[in-house]
């Protein structure tokens, strides 16, 4: 179990979870997870954020941004604590790695027309979680709005 040397207390923690919950404790996280999930969605729908199409995704989130520099919106949500999001940049086409050339680095496909921001309804999450989310996130649009 010494720290930060492939130690084994994670998995052990994980067991240790997955046993005293048991299948119908995992289940309940795993309904009220697909639940939030389609809360999460409506939230940001109701606050006017461009959801991009994803049918075969119900965990993640992906939502257009429209502004001239996505990669603050990423860098204000992490300072307010927010993490776990991603921006994918489409203006920052190229990425090199070790002298390796990737081409729309962190997206999933190459050319998408469009920057946006990634956001998870992972097991765990809360409802007061999502709205304090989309309220800091709609502060941010319109911070951005202003510049």
């Amino acid at each position: 179990v010494y720290p930060g040397r492939a130690s084994s207390s994670s998995m052990i923690d994980f067991v240790i979870t997955m046993l005293s919950m048991g299948t119908c404790g995992f289940r309940k996280l795993l309904e009220e997870r697909k639940r939030l999930f389609e809360f999460f969605k409506l939230t940001l729908e109701r606050e006017n954020f461009h959801i991009l199409k994803s049918p075969h995704n119900n965990i993640s989130i992906a939502i257009k941004l429209d502004n001239d520099f996505p990669s603050d919106i990423g860098s204000m949500l992490f300072l307010r604590g927010a993490s776990g999001a991603r921006v994918v940049d489409k203006s920052s086409a190229y990425k090199e790695i070790d002298g390796l050339r990737l081409k729309s680095f962190g997206a999933h496909i190459d050319d998408y027309p469009h920057a946006y921001l990634t956001v998870a309804a992972a097991i765990g999450i809360k409802e007061s979680e999502i709205e304090k989310f989309v309220k800091m996130l709609k502060r941010l649009r319109a911070k951005q709005a202003k510049k």
